[in-house]
């Protein structure tokens, strides 16, 4: 068996010395660049100071930028004066809120705008309504002093008619009398002829009035509801004047049993008897009282 022969060191030693020329490069460049910043007389530099004058360049340079500046600005300002102004907000958030403030107080201003107008509408109609009351008003004195000058007058005719009625109804004095009688019922606004003079004993006029003869020796006069004469009708009226003219014939008195309810009737019989010089005596009764009477003789008091 051969013995192996050793390995080639060629291909390594051309690593070295390859290593050692660029380091040797690298060496010999940073020695010639220290020499050249040495040996350099004048070396340009950016930074400035307070001592050191601005070039020719840098001048004009600034001048030059100076100039592109103030055309900048001078549009800036022109376009600035043309545009409007508006409310501008850094935030949107807030520019969103203040928009719906503003829509709620344009319809809080329209519901006003409405209110104000309907109540102008109110209030016109209540000042034309004020004006009728004013004119109305103006004429009330001629209407208050007419009308006191028409109370002024009904108060004179009044006057003048009752002093008239007193001297026409001058009553005669009360006296004794022992005259015959007629006995007339005054009740419910009809006339009742109870009893004549010419009937004899407890007779009665049973067409107007029923009779009861009570345990005293007394008779109760009850006026039958459907009978009498009418003191408001022309056929009653035409009765009680034939009564009365009866009664001023034979010399004969009337005695009235009134009730009242016939109190505010009895002036228009008593003229026509006055009138006819028929005397008349009064028996006032109470509302639900019956006529009770007692024959006997004696004088009467009469007017």
């Amino acid at each position: 068996m051969t013995r192996r022969s050793e390995p080639d060191a060629t291909s390594f030693d051309l690593f070295l010395d390859t290593i050692c020329n660029t380091f040797g490069g690298v060496v010999f460049l940073a020695i010639l660049l220290a020499l050249m910043i040495q040996t350099r007389a004048v070396v340009k530099s950016d930074d400035t100071t307070a001592d050191q004058r601005p070039t020719p360049d840098e001048i004009r340079d600034s001048i030059h930028q100076l100039d592109l500046l103030a055309s900048q600005h001078a549009t800036l300002a022109a376009a600035m004066e043309n545009t409007p102004l508006q409310a501008r907000s850094s935030d949107d958030s807030q520019l969103i809120e203040l928009s719906k403030q503003a829509s709620k107080a344009d319809a809080e201003l329209s519901q006003l705008t409405q209110a104000n107008a309907a109540s102008s509408k109110t209030l016109g109609e209540m000042t034309a309504s004020n004006a009728e009351l004013d004119a109305e008003n103006k004429q009330l004195p001629a209407a208050v002093a007419a009308a006191q000058e028409q109370v002024k007058e009904g108060e004179n005719r009044y006057v003048a008619a009752a002093q008239a009625k007193q001297e026409s109804l001058r009553l005669p004095k009360t006296r004794e009398s022992n005259a015959a009688s007629y006995l007339v019922l005054f009740k419910s606004d009809r006339i009742y002829l109870a009893r004549r003079p010419a009937f004899v004993g407890d007779r009665f006029n049973v067409d107007h009035v029923t009779t009861n003869k009570l345990p005293g020796g007394g008779t109760e006069v009850i006026p039958i509801v459907s009978a009498g004469w009418d003191i408001g009708s022309s056929a009653g009226k035409s009765q009680i004047m034939s009564l009365i003219s009866d009664a001023a014939r034979g010399r004969n008195i009337m005695t009235i049993a009134i009730w009242s309810d016939c109190f505010d009737k009895f002036d228009s019989l008593r003229e026509a008897m006055i009138d006819q010089n028929v005397p008349y005596q009064l028996w006032l009764q109470q509302d639900g009282e019956d006529l009770v009477i007692f024959f006997g003789g004696g004088s009467s008091r009469i007017q």
